[in-house]
């Protein structure tokens, strides 16, 4: 009994579902307190949940270069057989939840940003799994602050932990925004610069497999990080001010092309 005890504390749903217990009830708190009503923000929160675990799924498939060899196509949103990749989630899940509140004919933008501290705090939380599985690991090193990797049967980065305090510092930042009613709209295209920044950093320090090489010299998720980077600040240009951030969001746009095409592999 206390064995299956101890593997259930150790495994991926314990700390998943932790994760999303704490921090679904903190964004639920908030979208209720930019005025929306309760049984709507649990609605909204439930698509952005489902939404995540399909988007999530759909990314690590598209890395793993699996989803084109599929047979039956369904199989790409079984996230619960394994496989998930956090970047894909957020641009997904917050797909759905912006569907909900345009049919409840309601604020998009100040509802979606009250979700995403809970969401950081979500994502940290749920960290606490890939520590104790020994997945995302990083890279050999000899820093103080190393752990062992089975993996790699030598002591390495702990990624892991990187991503947690960056997603706990994400969380305490956008939460304090929060507090300023101004700000709330800005919420969202934030965490996704915030989001793109950390994981920009922190994916220099991995060990694991770098995936498909989109720009020369970097891993799979840097180059997505580059682009959730320019699209955050396009939109934040957009929501600042639209017609000069038109222009702006124009130029990093086209900036961003410029470095998928100079820096692009050599096999491409």
């Amino acid at each position: 009994m206390e064995q299956h005890l101890l593997e259930l504390v150790r495994g991926y749903y314990f700390w998943g579902c932790v994760g999303f217990l704490i921090g679904s009830s903190l964004s639920v708190y908030n979208i209720t307190r930019t005025g929306l009503s309760f049984p709507k923000a649990v609605i909204m929160m439930t698509a952005a949940v489902w939404g995540g675990l399909v988007g999530a799924r759909l990314l690590f498939l598209i890395e793993a270069n699996r989803l084109l060899s599929l047979r039956d196509w369904t199989q790409a949103l079984f996230f619960w057989k394994g496989g998930l990749s956090w970047l894909g989630g957020p641009v997904v899940g917050a797909l759905a939840a912006a569907l909900v509140l345009l049919l409840a004919r309601v604020p998009i933008m100040e509802n979606l940003g009250a979700a995403f501290p809970g969401i950081a705090l979500s994502h940290a939380i749920s960290r606490v799994s890939c520590v104790i599985q020994g997945c995302c690991y990083g890279r050999p090193t000899n820093v103080p602050w190393a752990i062992y990797s089975d993996v790699l049967q030598t002591r390495v980065h702990p990624t892991q932990v990187y991503s947690m305090v960056c997603e706990l510092a994400v969380a305490v930042v956008l939460q304090v925004l929060f507090r300023k009613p101004h700000f709330r709209k800005y919420l969202f295209p934030l965490y996704g610069v915030l989001l793109a920044s950390h994981r920009f950093i922190t994916e220099g320090f991995r060990g694991t497999p770098a995936g498909p090489e989109l720009i020369a010299g970097l891993r799979f998720h840097q180059s997505l990080s580059v682009v959730i980077f320019a699209a955050s600040l396009c939109g934040l240009a957009l929501l600042w001010d639209r017609r000069r951030g038109l222009l702006i969001s124009g130029l990093i746009l086209a900036a961003t092309g410029a470095v998928f095409l100079i820096f692009r592999p050599a096999s491409a």
